[in-house]
């Protein structure tokens, strides 16, 4: 939740690769976070029976569900 609160809001459709995605399971605090890479579609660690590191779409209605935001870390 605190990486959440840094770098610039970027809105979804305005993500480009390297923007962090959140996400919030059941509405409550973010408990979730990925790697935007492009192509509507973002990295990030997954559970050992589901792979570990892999690759997942934005639309994937479990992730649609739970989105929360994206920011834009800069140096």
């Amino acid at each position: 939740a605190e990486q959440a609160a840094s770098g610039t809001k970027i809105s979804r459709k305005n993500l480009a690769p390297g923007d962090l995605v959140y996400f919030s399971y059941g509405g409550g605090s973010i408990d979730h976070i990925g790697i935007y890479v492009g192509n509507n579609t973002f990295i990030h660690s997954s559970s050992p029976r589901s792979g570990g590191v892999i690759y997942t779409s934005l639309s994937d209605s479990f992730y649609a569900n739970s989105y929360a935001g994206a920011t834009r870390i800069s140096r």
